[in-house]
């Protein structure tokens, strides 16, 4: 699912204000691009990998952030950002890892909060800049923000199509083919150094998932191409955006593109 909204909100404190703000949304883009875990989760499903498919299939998140984000504490006491299962905390860092356009959505008079109230990994969300919803004028900001998310979707629309006409070529230097399980997968010869990328010495599974990243393919597909977990492949993802001290897929495409 291309060009969705993610809406991340604090169950038990700024609910309300996200099902209001999914309620508006809804009269602007349809049903199927708003995604908010009370809605579309069906039962049955797993939903832990859910949200982690539904972060990567996103191009617009958007964080409602009520007067107590920051401070919301758990039954013992602990302040519920401040442990890294806490979904709220899960999802931006998994947004923020993917490059998603992240959007702090303030409601209830809320402000940013102030880097110094945040955990290490959600330093670079205090640095967004944020839409504001008031009770008063909740529909005009809410249109104010659906304008917004156009202008996103139509950058990301001119990304996306920038790593389909690059990917190919990308692809090719790499000369890497994804093979199934069993089959044997010819040599793959990333750039050489002089050719303005330098690559790290990988393994096979490495050097595929390399290339597919690099076609464009997300982790879920990759894992299907590879017959491996998504699980798996996340690792393998994130060792190789390490490799090129890069954050995204967009970012490590960038190599390839500039050279």
């Amino acid at each position: 699912m291309g060009e969705s909204i993610f809406i991340n909100y604090r169950r038990g404190e700024d609910q309300a204000a996200a099902g209001r703000l999914y309620d508006q949304l809804e009269a602007a883009f349809t049903r199927e691009r708003i995604f908010i875990d009370v809605d579309n989760i069906a039962p049955g499903r797993d939903f832990t990998e859910e949200l982690a498919t539904r972060v990567e299939q996103c191009d617009v998140f958007l964080a409602v952030v009520g007067r107590r984000w920051a401070d919301v504490v758990d039954v013992d006491g602990s302040r519920r950002l401040d442990n890294p299962n806490d979904w709220v905390r899960v999802e931006i860092e998994s947004a923020q890892r993917l490059g998603k356009h992240i959007i702090p959505v303030l409601v209830d008079g809320a402000e940013m909060p102030r880097p110094e109230k945040l955990p290490d990994a959600l330093l670079p969300f205090a640095r967004r800049n944020a839409a504001r919803l008031t009770h008063e004028r909740f529909r005009a900001d809410v249109q104010a923000l659906v304008v917004a998310i156009g202008r996103l979707r139509e950058a990301e629309r001119a990304r996306r199509e920038a790593e389909r006409s690059q990917a190919p070529r990308a692809a090719e230097t790499l000369a890497v083919s994804a093979h199934p399980a069993g089959e044997a997968a010819p040599p793959a010869q990333p750039p050489s150094p002089e050719q303005g990328v330098p690559t790290p010495a990988m393994g096979p599974r490495l050097r595929q998932t390399l290339g597919l990243l690099l076609q464009g393919e997300g982790e879920k597909q990759i894992a299907a191409k590879l017959k491996l977990s998504p699980h798996t492949v996340h690792g393998y993802v994130k060792e190789v955006y390490r490799r090129f001290d890069v954050c995204s897929r967009a970012e490590l495409l960038a190599l390839w593109v500039k050279r």
